[in-house]
């Protein structure tokens, strides 16, 4: 199970989750499963905290993830919930959920943004834009007090 465990490290870089995944898949015991991934963590192959940074690091880039989508994202690649957490804690703390919203916005939907903010625009039409707003926004794992804040200072 060791060999297969450290091809499997090397040519994926897993989190310990996914790890464990494939290893079951494999069928090895739980409980020797257990032992091995708590030993390849202490030996320091295994680290989820910097597999969550590594995650983290690459969707700040596409701006496309809001916290809610982080977390379950990360949780998705196997990452378990407590590294998730504190991984998300440190994340944030250099980076605002505002702007990673407002970089998704305004690559993914200036057009609307520009046409809610006209003096054309009427209540009904408003209304459908902030709508699809919404969606868009919750679908990425935003939260709509962060949306609704964004608006706010978008709007005045």
């Amino acid at each position: 199970m060791r060999q297969v465990a450290f091809a499997y490290l090397t040519k994926y870089h897993p989190t310990s989750g996914k790890l464990r995944q494939y290893l079951l898949r494999k069928n090895y015991q739980s409980n020797e499963i257990n032992t091995l991934i708590n030993e390849l963590c202490e030996l320091k192959y295994l680290d989820d905290y910097a597999a969550a940074e590594r995650i983290l690091h690459l969707c700040r880039r596409s701006g496309a993830y809001g916290k809610i989508g982080l977390q379950a994202l990360l949780l998705r690649k196997g990452v378990e919930y407590n590294c998730a957490q504190v991984a998300l804690r440190d994340f944030f703390q250099t980076v605002d959920e505002h702007s990673l919203l407002e970089d998704y916005l305004s690559s993914t939907s200036s057009d609307l943004l520009r046409t809610i903010k006209s003096d054309t625009c009427d209540y009904a039409a408003k209304q459908k834009i902030l709508r699809i707003l919404l969606r868009r926004a919750t679908a990425h794992g935003f939260s709509v007090a962060t949306l609704r804040n964004y608006l706010r200072d978008y709007m005045s």
